[in-house]
């Protein structure tokens, strides 16, 4: 049977109707959504599009909280945003990213140095611009420059030890493994930190007992850093295993085996490694 002569289906409409009126409310709410986005934008941004908050910003913290504050609008126009919501959205992604490089938390467009708590939390407005125009070429060679930083290609970033496997530290990124902390990295959390229990039982300017601990105490401050280069800057963590999501979205963008067989590889070792430690 050639081609010319298959039936073709057809569907007969016989009758109109009107659209249901929770179709019409969905669009009324996506339109004042789309209002709502420059709005918003305009209120919390300066004209050229960066934040207004502070002139200078120390500590590897922050970068992954206005990504979070406006990643909503990429995923609105990935469900039916007008383009200026999309146009928005690129401008807040680049503004952010450049605003938290000049205070220097940013380097090469991804964290220097953080835990994957919070990489993970500020990738989730990269990982939607996948849902809005995938075509994108930027957004494809971003994704494997930051998928390099993981998987042993980028010099400047030796994050991961490919002979066993790991992830060489829980504070990782642009930089490569941040082995040794000092004061500059932990100044911001300080004040807040002051309202937790301490991180360790064994320091002696700090009686655990007390239950409170004063990072804002400059000799108990000292201790604890000491105490996590000591102890805790080196080797992998479970919470690096975010990092198998932005592998998967590299993955997704160029389809290229070796960041899938990174994914699973590293979930593997993970598993034998959480059966050995019982």
């Amino acid at each position: 049977m050639t081609n010319s002569s298959k039936k073709i289906a057809s569907v007969k409409v016989s009758a109109s109707h009107s659209n249901p009126k929770w179709a019409k409310q969905e669009r009324e709410i996506i339109e004042k959504l789309n209002e709502a986005a420059v709005e918003f934008v305009a209120r919390y941004c300066r004209p050229d599009g960066t934040l207004i908050w502070r002139d200078q910003w120390g500590s590897m913290d922050g970068s992954d909280d206005p990504y979070e504050a406006f990643m909503n609008l990429a995923l609105f126009y990935s469900i039916g945003g007008n383009e200026r919501v999309y146009e928005l959205a690129r401008q807040m992604w680049d503004m952010i990213t450049w605003q938290w490089t000049q205070y220097g938390q940013i380097h090469r467009e991804f964290d220097g140095y953080y835990d994957w708590m919070h990489h993970g939390e500020g990738m989730l407005y990269f990982y939607f611009f996948g849902l809005t125009k995938p075509e994108s070429l930027v957004d494809r060679q971003r994704a494997q420059s930051f998928a390099n930083m993981y998987n042993g290609k980028d010099p400047e970033a030796p994050n991961y030890d490919p002979e066993h496997k790991v992830i060489r530290s829980p504070l990782n990124g642009s930089r490569g493994p941040r082995l040794q902390v000092t004061h500059e990295d932990w100044q911001t959390h300080r004040t807040v930190l002051d309202d937790y229990l301490a991180p360790y039982e064994d320091l002696k300017s700090h009686d655990f007992a007390n239950k409170r601990c004063h990072w804002s105490d400059d000799a108990v401050y000292t201790e604890i850093l000491e105490k996590m280069n000591l102890r805790m800057n080196r080797g992998d963590v479970p919470l690096n295993l975010n990092a198998t999501s932005l592998m998967t979205h590299g993955y997704m963008y160029s389809h290229d085996d070796s960041l899938k067989q990174w994914v699973t590889d590293y979930l593997n070792v993970w598993h034998e490694r959480a059966k050995a430690n019982n």
